[in-house]
């Protein structure tokens, strides 16, 4: 766990959780993409304080294929970010003591996914970037409810259409789209990233999938008005 700022006070704490190909040699692009948030996040705090964390305690996967397409990662990566989620809202003084932000990308918002899914997730509000689908058919599943379910992801971003295609997303009755063209009615899979999933779509004006959190980015502004608390100012997917 590497932290900007001090969460044991902070008003406003976010907590990353990286995904594919994470390991401890690599983190250190994990942890620069949390600086810019934490600058940003500060910036729109309105004076309060900003903690943001980056996690990384649990065995992510190291391949595309086969390993990412799996789902044996993500439930056993979510019991530890309930239990360090739990330990630090009582470090924090409570679940009142600070607004929370969990954030996940890629294969880290499936892992974010089945904690949260598992009814016990100390948080206030869930933000997701590329993610190949969270195991929940509506955001509404999320235990965070459904107006705290924030989402990103390029239109180049391949990783929500290949987390389909393994099955990482979940399923609810509505209507599949592509491009807006509705295609086909029935039982379908969804990831945060499609309409009928429920979460906010935030505006992106990033590209591919591992370029959410550049400076001076429309992408990371939005993160950081969630972490902030600062939903009105969001700017959603047009």
């Amino acid at each position: 766990m590497i932290a900007n700022g001090n969460p044991d006070i902070a008003d406003h704490t976010a907590v990353y959780v990286p995904g594919t190909k994470t390991k401890l040699e690599t983190i250190g692009g994990d942890i620069n993409r949390m600086t810019n948030l934490w600058a940003d996040a500060n910036s729109e705090a309105s004076g309060e304080s900003v903690s943001t964390i980056t996690w990384f305690g649990y065995d992510a996967p190291q391949s595309i294929v086969p390993e990412a397409m799996e789902k044996q990662w993500a439930y056993d990566g979510s019991p530890k970010l309930n239990s360090f989620m739990d330990g630090l809202e009582t470090v924090q003084g409570g679940p009142d003591a600070s607004h929370t932000t969990v954030i996940g990308h890629s294969y880290g918002s499936t892992v974010v996914g089945d904690a949260s899914n598992k009814g016990d997730l100390a948080a206030d509000d869930i933000v997701v970037a590329g993610s190949p689908g969270m195991m929940v058919g509506d955001a509404g599943d999320l235990d965070v409810g459904k107006d705290h379910v924030w989402s990103e992801a390029a239109s180049d971003d391949v990783v929500p259409a290949g987390g389909k295609v393994a099955g990482l997303g979940g399923y609810k009755w509505g209507v599949e789209e592509f491009h807006g063209i509705p295609f086909n009615a029935g039982y379908i899979q969804t990831v945060p990233s499609d309409e009928a999933f429920g979460a906010h779509r935030m505006d992106v004006d990033t590209s591919g999938h591992s370029e959410y959190w550049n400076r001076d980015s429309q992408s990371l502004k939005n993160q950081a008005l969630v972490v902030a608390g600062q939903y009105s100012r969001v700017k959603g997917d047009q």
